[in-house]
């Protein structure tokens, strides 16, 4: 074991296993298995007699500082119990709990003032990397953590390890972009100073494909003139302007694909920076949350950025209309009827309902939108996972897939035609709430489902039960979760992937089946360090 000095700011994480046979001469007794597979043999034997003196038994969480390993390891250590190594897990369990790992490992280190991590892959850099970076978010050191602290793969590993840690890395960095965005309090994120920071952060973060990217934020005026009157009527209560953005990539023809002008998917996501109720005023108890009613927002963006940020070599379109929902002697009032931009008139209000009319122009090939739709959703089914309503069984299998390979899980809710029924008004073609007190989620879909073309590929997103993190849950701290933005993203790498492989294509002097990952090897280190780190502040 080493008697060097040891560098306060640098620290090292890995994991152990710690078994404990049930016969033989050793029953009971823990038997301690390090994980690593970038570390020397030597480097592991001396972790093991160092946690076998601290009488680390493997429970859950249990986690240890060790000092001194050898010349090899000239750090702060963490080791992380990553309990029984036997214990049947699934793909998903194997990743959350090497992503709860590496988290308690950023903790443990952080209180030592440690800034300079160096992760172990854990066999699954991706997840690794993903507890880290998540793990250190804080939205009152955002912009501090942004710059002073740095994530590093062990230096021993592979193509395959770096690949994985690149990806993982992007994820985690948007996530707590996404985070940044919805935790932000609402007289700071306004529309208007929305649409500011994410055409900064465009600017920051494109300018290797900036031909290629048309960011427009429209006004009210605008919005006018294209009907969108179901949009104007939620914003008409509030003396801030509204917005509606438009965020167009070409990624085809930024990858010199043939049909650079094949139809592109279509995100579209609920922005309303502070939804107060209108009329129909919120309980008091958790209005100050509704800060995070843009959330689905501020995914969209943050998605559309990333994947132009990674080059991805499909066709993208976001629309996020933006306002605030507050209630003043302009707003509209319940039982009013507005005409939405499709001609429909509505007994409500809902801002989806104009921008899922008017991304149709562009004749996408799939349509996702999501929004902090729907309390109902949260009593449905908790925070363990967002809900989504499809008209297409095979892009609810590929998002659930995306899910599962993530770790940000999604279930599939009913979107049957019995719905629709409790959607109609006397006064109106529908209204947009249902009078029954059942199945909220549901009927919110069905009137979303109005304003989307029968035959559409089309998927809704209810993202309010797992919008927020009431405590710790072992990767993420409380406040705004960011969630599912790990998925959405997971899923365009997919299609991506793809994309390349229908049209056979080389990219970089790869065969179509690895170029992909060849396009995230080429992104330099200190490109995709920056991607969080320059994030531009409110």
């Amino acid at each position: 074991m080493s008697s060097s000095p040891i560098p306060l700011h640098q620290g090292f994480i890995t994991g152990y296993f710690c078994d404990k046979p049930t016969s033989g001469p050793s029953a009971g007794t823990p038997d301690i298995s390090v994980s690593s597979t970038t570390l020397s043999t030597e480097a592991k034997g001396s972790i093991k007699t160092l946690l076998e003196k601290t009488n680390a038994e493997g429970k859950k969480d249990e986690r240890r500082i060790l000092y001194n390993i050898d010349s090899s390891l000239p750090f702060q250590l963490a080791a992380i119990s990553l309990g029984n190594s036997s214990t049947p897990r699934s793909l998903y369990e194997k990743r959350e709990s090497v992503r709860k790992a590496a988290a308690n490992g950023v903790r443990l280190l952080s209180s030592q003032g440690v800034k300079e991590y160096i992760l172990d892959t854990f066999s699954d850099s991706q997840a690794a990397v993903e507890g880290a970076i998540l793990s250190s978010y804080s939205y009152l050191k955002f912009s501090e953590n942004c710059k002073s602290l740095s994530f590093k793969m062990a230096p021993v590993c592979t193509a395959n390890d770096i690949q994985s840690f690149k990806r993982g890395f992007i994820m985690a960095s948007a996530q707590n972009v996404t985070r940044y965005l919805a935790d932000t309090p609402a007289n700071i994120c306004t529309p208007s100073k929305f649409v500011e920071v994410i055409q900064k952060f465009a600017q920051e973060h494109l300018s290797h494909i900036s031909s290629h990217v048309k960011i427009e934020a429209k006004d009210a005026s605008w919005a006018k003139e294209q009907g969108m009157n179901s949009f104007l009527s939620v914003s008409q209560g509030s003396a801030e302007p509204c917005k509606f953005l438009i965020m167009e990539y070409q990624g085809r023809d930024a990858n010199g694909l043939s049909s650079a002008d094949e139809s592109p998917i279509g995100l579209v996501g609920k922005g309303v920076t502070f939804d107060a109720g209108g009329i129909s005023l919120k309980p008091a108890a958790n209005m100050a949350n509704m800060k995070a009613d843009m959330q689905g927002a501020a995914i969209m963006a943050t998605s559309f950025i990333t994947a132009a940020f990674c080059k991805l070599p499909i066709n993208l379109v976001a629309v996020i209309p933006l306002t605030e929902n507050l209630p003043s002697g302009t707003a509209t009032k319940p039982g009013d009827v507005i005409t939405a931009s499709n001609g429909k008139t509505i007994e409500g209000r809902l801002i989806l309902a104009d921008a899922l009319v008017f991304i149709k122009k562009y004749s996408p090939s799939v349509i996702i939108d999501a929004a902090t739709l729907t309390g109902a959703i949260g009593v449905a089914l908790g925070s363990a996972t967002s809900a989504i309503f499809s008209t297409c069984d095979n892009l609810f299998k590929e998002m659930e897939e995306a899910g599962y390979s993530s770790g940000d899980r999604i279930w599939r809710m009913p979107l049957w035609d019995d719905y629709r029924p409790l959607m109609d008004s006397s006064v109106a073609d529908i209204k947009n709430a249902s009078s029954l007190r059942g199945g909220g989620a549901c009927t919110a879909a069905a009137f979303l489902k109005e304003f989307v073309d029968d035959g559409q590929v089309w998927a809704h997103l209810d993202i309010a039960g797992t919008m927020q993190v009431s405590s710790e849950d072992g990767v993420l701290s409380k406040g705004m979760s960011g969630r599912p933005i790990r998925m959405l993203l997971y899923w365009l790498l997919e299609r991506s992937k793809a994309t390349l492989a229908r049209f056979a294509l080389l990219l970089f002097n790869c065969s179509s089946g690895s170029s992909l990952e060849t396009l995230l090897l080429s992104l330099p280190e200190d490109k995709i360090s920056a991607f969080c780190r320059h994030f531009p502040q409110y």
